[in-house]
């Protein structure tokens, strides 16, 4: 009997380090699954979703008119503004602009080259731009020659 008590005995003990281990592993499944649940919501808080409603009133009302400053006073500011300090920009006349370098210019000859121009350069006569639309509409009816 004694036997049989102390095979009893032994088997209880065996079972409770079974169930001792298997607590400590269901322990560490909860220390897990709250550690991932405790840093998405820190990561939550710390960087709020972009679509997350705030519960904030804006600080500026979106129109701008009220008793306070009526519709069209800005317009009226507009009109009545003083003229702007810088000039006009003066208008070129066709015999102010620069006519183009020729490329030989840009890149003159290296030492012990010899540039050598089977033809003659042609000179394109300048045209003066349109003075007015009538201008316009005869050199569009006239074609270059």
């Amino acid at each position: 009997m004694e036997d049989k008590l102390d095979k009893l005995l032994l088997l209880i003990e065996q079972q409770n380090k079974a169930w001792s281990i298997h607590l400590d592993m269901m322990q560490g499944l909860i220390n897990i699954i709250d550690a991932k649940v405790n840093s998405q919501d820190n990561l939550l808080k710390e960087h709020p979703t972009v679509r997350e409603e705030s519960n904030s009133q804006p600080t500026q009302p979106f129109n701008a008119y009220g008793d306070t400053r009526p519709y069209g006073v800005d317009i009226e500011e507009e009109k009545n503004a003083e003229p702007e300090s810088f000039p006009p920009a003066p208008t070129q006349q066709p015999s102010t602009i620069e006519e183009p370098t020729p490329p030989a210019a840009l890149n003159p000859p290296m030492e012990g080259e010899r540039v050598v121009s089977l033809e003659q350069p042609k000179q394109e006569e300048t045209i003066p731009a349109p003075q007015s639309k009538a201008e316009m509409l005869e050199r569009q009816v006239r074609l270059p020659e």
